[in-house]
């Protein structure tokens, strides 16, 4: 049997069903190996199971390891009124994160290991699943965090940190991005982050936000090459209701600094912003002679309103478009006995979503702000003209045009030879606009811009400027 192949033993290996596979291994240490290169590639460990995991991970088995999974189990389901309780599972977090990473920093698995990738999560031992009626304490979901990296090691066989499983205790960005800076051949950053919700009050979520920002400055960048986040920040469904100003005293973006932090990793290929992030043009703005020496792609969807709490758009507030439930009153003109049950899961709720503009879905707001959105767009412009490998370059944002109704304002650039779905906008030249380097721009109210198409145009030279509608 040992005169098979490594390649032919893999092979009829890979036709065997996973619970079948385990006796295979008795038959010689070669038919062990091979086994578990498929066993051990990929584990799931719960923090009780750590001690095993430590004695059964050992030799060859930890060079097979390319991902594993951490669930962090939490002696209780955190209440987030309860001080106690928020901080009894904020140190078991802490503590099991520390145990497992004071491990695999013992792993000595020479000079070229494997890239192994990692993901975190946590659930509770009595409660799983979305908690419901919790908006009494104006929170989705409950929230642990790493009380500290004091101590925490270095661990530098992990060069991947992905995203969890989903489970419904939430671990913020910050604490994710304070993990990321203990490993220091961080490649690749593929997360969601929470900070921004709808029902934290505003004090709250300037300290998520600039703890995030504190946190992300830490992110080792010296092997970072994809940087890949969900970060949705609120921006009110009213469009009545002013936006909220999410900066601290200091009327600093350090959200959007730190993220600028990011995007000129020496190494770094693809940067990613999904989901509709709170920024404003410091993200972008180069500074001095910088530039961006491997960027490829990046694509980045921002919010309609601003981090100083202004609009990115306007419109005529007369001309607001009700959402299905039309009848539906602004905060205030309610009694707390005119409790909506249809579109509501408790009082509480009702309230909370009208005092912060989450409901009714009034939108209006269709037209871009010139001394606003123009900054953005130009600094974006600047910075991709500091791109030299640039391939695809996306910024945009939805605009609720009205019910189930919705359009962008947006810059989509792409190099010559790469495809983008805006070319079929221009059938009769889109073959041949291919071959160019192109840029379509889509701003609401500022149709033919020139100081946006300006900058845009200096991108590559030779780059066709074509202008899209929204929707």
């Amino acid at each position: 049997m040992d005169s098979l192949s490594p390649e032919l033993l893999d092979a009829i290996i890979g036709h065997v069903d996973g619970q079948k596979l385990a006796p295979l291994a008795t038959l010689s240490r070669t038919w062990q190996y091979q086994v578990e290169r498929r066993t051990f590639a990929k584990l799931a460990v719960r923090s009780p199971d750590l001690d095993f995991f430590i004695a059964a991970v050992v030799g060859s088995r930890r060079r097979v390891l390319r991902q594993l999974s951490f669930h962090v189990v939490l002696p209780t389901f955190a209440d987030p009124d309860n001080d106690e309780d928020r901080q009894r599972n904020n140190t078991a977090f802490t503590q099991h994160v520390h145990a497992l990473f004071r491990t695999l920093a013992t792993w000595d698995l020479g000079s070229d290991p494997s890239p192994v990738s990692l993901s975190i999560e946590a659930y509770s031992i009595n409660k799983h699943g979305l908690r419901r009626h919790v908006w009494e304490r104006r929170l989705r979901y409950p929230t642990i965090e790493l009380a500290t990296t004091d101590g925490l090691d270095s661990v530098p066989l992990i060069t991947k940190l992905e995203p969890g499983g989903g489970y419904s205790v939430h671990v913020p960005g910050s604490s994710i991005a304070s993990i990321a800076s203990r490993l220091p051949n961080l490649s690749s950053i593929s997360a969601h982050f929470r900070e921004d919700r709808e029902m934290l009050d505003i004090a709250l979520r300037r300290q998520n936000r600039h703890k995030l920002a504190t946190a992300l400055q830490t992110v080792p960048t010296e092997h970072l090459v994809d940087f890949s986040v969900h970060i949705p920040s609120f921006c009110p469904h009213n469009e009545l209701r002013p936006a909220p100003n999410v900066l601290r005293q200091d009327a600093i973006d350090h959200l959007s600094l730190a993220l600028h932090h990011l995007l000129r990793a020496p190494n770094l290929t693809s940067f990613g912003i999904h989901d509709g992030t709170t920024i404003s043009p410091g993200l972008f703005r180069p500074i001095e002679d910088e530039h961006f020496p491997n960027l490829e792609h990046v694509q980045i969807d921002f919010t309609r309103c601003a981090p100083d709490g202004e609009w990115y758009f306007d419109g005529d507030p007369t001309d607001v478009a009700h959402s299905s439930d039309e009848e539906e009153e602004e905060e205030g003109e309610r009694d707390s006995d005119d409790y909506d049950p249809e579109h509501f899961s408790s009082r509480a709720e009702q309230v909370a979503k009208l005092a912060c503009g989450a409901a009714p879905i009034r939108p209006y707001r269709c037209k871009a702000v010139p001394e606003r959105v123009r900054p953005l767009f130009v600094a974006a412009a600047e910075a991709a003209q500091r791109m030299p490998r640039l391939r695809a370059f996306g910024l945009r944002t939805r605009l609720e045009v009205e019910e189930e109704d919705v359009g962008e304002c947006s810059v989509n650039y792409a190099a010559p030879g790469v495809e983008c779905m805006l070319d079929r906008d221009f059938i009769e030249t889109m073959e041949a606009d291919r071959q160019k380097p192109r840029c379509y721009t889509c701003v609401p109210g500022m149709e033919e811009d020139a100081e946006i198409r300006d900058a845009w145009i200096k991108v590559r030279e030779g780059c066709l400027i074509r202008e899209t509608i929204s929707g």
